[in-house]
Order: structure tokens, then C-alpha cells, then sequence
């Protein structure tokens, strides 16, 4: 877990504005994952996060290319990776 320790937002501590981060996920990221069909890579993360009242919108962008196995083929492949989405996290009354 020591990997992922980089990754950690403190929510708790947030202002109620839109937050800004930038991430790298590298070989180290993905070897954590023993079973992932992505074995290495290099992403770049760009986080928007949103603090409101009531909830968390976090936007993501992904630029970059990770190393897996085509299912064709099975020869190891870069694979481009560039992709943006969204996610929202509402509060209730047990979240705070």
C-alpha cells in the first residue's frame, strides 16, 4: 500500500472550490496489481476535483501508454491511452 500513498487526497480538509492534481502512474503503479492484464506503463493523470456542500465531482483526463498482451496475437503491445471521465460521490448523513 506504500505505493498508492502518493495518491491519497484528504478530502476532510478541503476548501469547497475546485482542487487541481496532477498524477504519473508508472511500472511501480502497475506492478502492485498482480493479476492485471497490464503488466507496465506511463499515464499522466490530470484530476479536477470539486468540492461541494453535498458532494465530490471529480473530472479525469488520461494521456499515455501502457504495455499488454493483444488478445489476437498474445505479442506484447503499447496500447495508447487517452480518455477523460467523470465521477460524482454524494454525501449522506453517515458520510461526514
Amino acid at each position: 500500500m506504500q505505493a498508492f500513498r502518493q495518491y491519497i487526497i484528504p478530502i476532510k480538509g478541503l476548501d469547497v472550490k475546485v482542487h487541481n492534481y496532477t498524477f504519473e502512474v508508472n511500472d511501480q503503479f502497475f506492478g502492485e496489481f498482480e493479476s492485471s492484464p497490464i503488466k507496465s506503463g506511463q499515464v499522466n493523470i490530470e484530476l479536477e476535483l470539486e468540492k461541494k456542500y453535498d458532494n465530490l465531482v471529480l473530472i479525469f483526463s488520461l494521456l499515455g501508454k501502457v504495455k499488454t498482451e493483444c488478445d489476437r496475437c498474445t505479442a506484447i503491445v503499447d496500447f495508447p491511452i487517452d480518455s477523460s471521465f467523470e465521477l460524482i460521490f454524494k454525501y449522506d448523513e453517515n458520510s461526514r
